[in-house]
């Protein structure tokens, strides 16, 4: 699905974030986007949510956006199997159904045995890859066109770090992900790469 960025500006009070950018990411491939602290990376991110709207220009996108966020924003009322469900409540299927997909991506994750854990009772790091594994779950299951990784793998070891890449690539099969990072490494499974 397109994602594009057409002659947009963008402002907080008096401090500017863009000033005329343009920039459309490549269908299907995985871009890296890459800036010190502050260059606006976050910003970018939610302009394309339309979470912030430009001062002028255009945003294109698509309607359904899977997004693992800098912070994971888990329900603290839910536990972590119910985090995930709650992506796939418009679809139409059985329980067991539901549970056999949410045990496979907190597999992927390896958070299978935290199913029934409250998100207050996990570390940060596996707070993080709850927030990643919901991510993608609503991207596969629902269809999503577009995924936006906000630092997802920061916090993790560096064995974790690695395993948590390989399986953002293999899920990324074919579909546009914009992965915002301050590793380098993560290059390792980009197609592209933008330099704000």
């Amino acid at each position: 699905m397109m994602v594009r960025l057409d002659h947009v500006s963008f402002s907080f009070d008096d401090k500017t974030i863009f000033t005329d950018f343009s920039y459309e990411f490549p269908e299907g491939k995985i871009t890296a986007v890459m800036a010190p602290s502050g260059s606006g990376k976050t910003t970018l991110l939610n302009l394309i949510l339309g979470d912030l709207q430009p001062v002028s220009g255009k945003v294109t996108a698509p309607e359904k956006i899977a997004v693992s966020f800098q912070e994971p924003r888990l329900l603290p009322w839910f536990s972590v199997e119910e985090n995930l469900k709650v992506v796939l409540k418009e679809r139409n299927i059985k329980k067991a159904e539901v549970r056999e997909i949410v045990s496979g991506y907190l597999r992927a994750v390896q958070l299978e045995a935290e199913m029934k854990s409250r998100p207050d009772e996990l570390s940060g790091g596996m707070q993080k890859r709850v927030g990643l594994a919901r991510a993608l779950c609503y991207l596969k299951e629902e269809n999503a066109g577009l995924l936006l990784l906000d630092e997802p793998f920061s916090g993790l070891d560096a064995a974790l770090h690695q395993e948590m890449r390989a399986l953002v690539k293999a899920c990324a099969g074919g579909k546009t992900v914009i992965l915002i990072t301050h590793d380098e490494g993560d290059l390792e499974i980009a197609d592209a790469c933008l330099k704000l």
